[in-house]
């Protein structure tokens, strides 16, 4: 299913990537669990001994119920 924004207001979705040294494997569990993005991002940096995450990006598209000119 795509995204479903608000029907009253226009409503953000941000895209984030990250480049890691390593994978980080299914051993963290980072999606076996409710998280925070704080926490999911700390996981992501610490696994492997630390300094995991080299790079990061984001993109943020803002998308209007009911448009259809994607």
């Amino acid at each position: 299913m795509g995204p479903y924004p608000p029907h009253t207001y226009d409503h953000n979705y941000r895209i984030e990537v990250f480049a890691l040294r390593q994978a980080p494997g299914t051993s963290i569990g980072i999606f076996d669990q409710p998280n925070n993005y704080t926490n999911t991002v700390n996981q992501l940096n610490n696994a492997d001994g630390g300094n995991n995450i080299i790079g990061r990006g984001h993109i943020i598209g803002k998308y209007k119920y009911g448009d259809n000119n994607l």
